[in-house]
Order: structure tokens, then C-alpha cells, then sequence
């Protein structure tokens, strides 16, 4: 008789588990359900993986934490509430510069130099999206910027340009010429900190010209047009 109970009770305590984890398994579903409406849950389980639900759309598998706050969507971890993609949150953290970390006196300098708003640029002297931004740049004095020449390997006279420009009696002066009116100047050669700015580029990563940097840190690829680069400098 007490093996019988023993037993009856272990079912029952089974049963209610299976049936506390049927519930959770519910909310959970109603929760991803709720903040992303397009998707149509097939199922959901527990994974193999201790804490995570497998839930599955289809053919496809994602994954949710057993509370449903947190969802893992090709390899992006996203906060279910409020669709935030922590996990690019955090990469765009770790991306940042420290702006008082750059060499600024390896840098041509220019604009107000009261400016409220501050840039470091990448620039190489056969880019042409380079050209761009730097005739934008005429547009906008009130904007701080100091600029770092960075030949790419691609371009073969980039390098031999970059010196010219540091090693002239007016670095400012070449370097408006080369960049808006295709100069290709030549200048006596000269120590220059090329080798330097080479090394700290591929230090942050950065494979292409013009890449940006705001004073907070943010950095960005590619040409913007005045305005746009005040927005972006005001983080707005």
C-alpha cells in the first residue's frame, strides 16, 4: 500500500510539472507572439541547451530564454518588450573610439577651432567619395575637423600623395588641391607619420575612405553631405 501511494504521488508531482512547463511554455509563446505579430509559432520546447526554449516558425528554429524577455534571432540576442537588438547595442559599443586617444597633431586640421562640433576623418587623395565629403566640408566652417591621410593599397600614387601633401610648406593649401582640384602635387621628401596613421587605421578597423569619427566615439563610413554631417555630429 505505501509503494502504491509512493508511486501515485511521484505521478502526480509529474504530471504537474509537465503541466507547469506546458504553462510556461505558453506564456512564453504569447509573449513573442505579442511582440513580433507577423511571426506564427509552429512550436516550442525546451532545448537542449539548459535556460533556452527552441521555437519553431516553419522549417526555422530560433531561440527564447524560459521568460520570454530575450529572444536569440541569427546569432542577434533581441529584448522581446521593446525589439532593442542588445547584442548590436553592445557591438556598436565596443566599436567606439576614444576620441582623446587620436594623434591630433599627425592630423591637418581646419575649421573653427572654437566649434562646437568635432571630427577626425580617413582620407586617402584617389577617393573620390573623399573629394565629395571634403566639398561638403567647404559648406560647413563651423565644423572641427582633423584629417588623416590614409592611402589604401588600391590606389598606387595614393601613398606618394599623401607624402607630398605632409611634407609641403602649406599641408592645408595642397591638400585643397589635390582634393578639389586633382592636383598631383610633388614636394621635397620629408619624416611624415603615415606609417602611423596606416597602423592605427587597421588598428580600428577601418578598411575604407572617407570613415568618420564623432567626438563621442560613433564612427561611420562614407560621405555625408553638410547637413547631414551636423545631425550626425549632434546625434540626432
Amino acid at each position: 500500500m505505501r509503494i502504491l501511494l509512493l508511486a501515485l504521488t511521484m505521478m502526480l508531482s509529474t504530471m504537474a510539472s509537465a503541466a507547469d512547463a506546458t504553462g510556461a511554455a505558453k506564456a512564453v509563446t504569447d509573449k513573442i507572439s505579442k511582440a513580433f505579430p507577423n511571426i506564427k509559432i509552429d512550436g516550442i520546447q525546451k532545448s537542449s541547451i539548459s535556460g533556452l526554449y527552441e521555437v519553431r516558425v516553419g522549417k526555422n528554429v530560433f531561440y527564447s530564454d524560459l521568460s520570454g524577455e530575450h529572444v536569440i534571432l541569427g546569432g542577434q540576442i533581441i529584448e522581446t518588450s521593446t525589439q532593442r537588438n542588445l547584442t548590436r547595442e553592445r557591438m556598436r559599443e565596443l566599436s567606439l573610439v576614444d576620441w582623446n586617444s587620436l594623434p591630433f597633431e599627425k592630423a591637418i586640421v581646419s575649421g573653427n577651432k572654437d566649434a562646437k562640433l568635432k571630427m577626425a576623418v580617413f582620407t586617402d587623395p584617389q577617393c573620390k567619395f573623399c573629394d565629395r565629403l571634403e566639398r561638403e566640408l567647404q559648406q560647413a566652417p563651423d565644423i572641427r575637423v582633423y584629417t588623416f591621410l590614409y592611402p589604401l593599397e588600391m590606389h598606387k600614387d595614393a601613398r606618394r600623395i599623401c607624402e607630398a601633401i605632409w611634407c609641403s610648406e602649406d599641408q592645408r593649401a595642397t591638400f585643397l588641391k589635390v582634393f578639389l582640384e586633382g592636383a598631383d602635387p610633388h614636394a621635397e621628401k620629408c619624416d611624415t607619420p603615415i606609417d602611423d596613421i596606416i597602423e592605427l587605421g587597421h588598428k580600428l578597423g577601418i578598411t575604407g575612405t572617407p570613415t568618420l569619427i564623432s567626438e563621442d566615439g560613433r564612427m561611420s563610413a562614407g560621405w555625408k553631405t553638410a547637413d547631414d554631417l551636423r545631425k550626425w555630429l549632434s546625434n540626432k
